[in-house]
Order: C-alpha cells, then sequence, then structure tokens
C-alpha cells in the first residue's frame, strides 16, 4: 500500500521525519563497546544464516562484545 505525502498529518510528517533521522543517527554511528562488569550477568544474542554467524555479549542492554564469521 502507497502512503501518499497528502495523506500525512502535519503531526505524522514531523514524527515521521524525528524517527528518520534517529535511526539515521543510530545506524551510520559507530557502536561504542562497554568494559564488562563480572559482579553482573550477561546475556548473550545470537544470529546465524547460510552464509554467515554472529554473536553479541550483552550487559545492562549495552554491548561488550561481538563475532561475527562467515562459513565456508
Amino acid at each position: 500500500m502507497k502512503l501518499l505525502k497528502s495523506q500525512l498529518g502535519l503531526n505524522q510528517g514531523r514524527h515521521k521525519n524525528q524517527l528518520f533521522s534517529f535511526l539515521k543517527e543510530k545506524l551510520c554511528s559507530t557502536p561504542v563497546l562497554t568494559l564488562p562488569n563480572f559482579m553482573k550477568s550477561f546475556e548473550i544474542e545470537s544470529d546465524a544464516s547460510e552464509i554467515e554467524i554472529g554473536d553479541v555479549l550483552i550487559q545492562d542492554r549495552r554491548s561488550i562484545f561481538y563475532f561475527t564469521e562467515k562459513l565456508s
């Protein structure tokens, strides 16, 4: 379904631009890794496809370490 500019209200247009700017900033900035606190728990998020695997070590919703590997 195609959304026309005339169908967007003024507030929705502003919200859309703010959201786009936020996403652009997050996608274009370098992620900052933090030092681990071994007194707190860790989480591991993993993802895999037919050609690559990836893992992220997370603590307090911040990335500690990440790893990616191409499969041969």
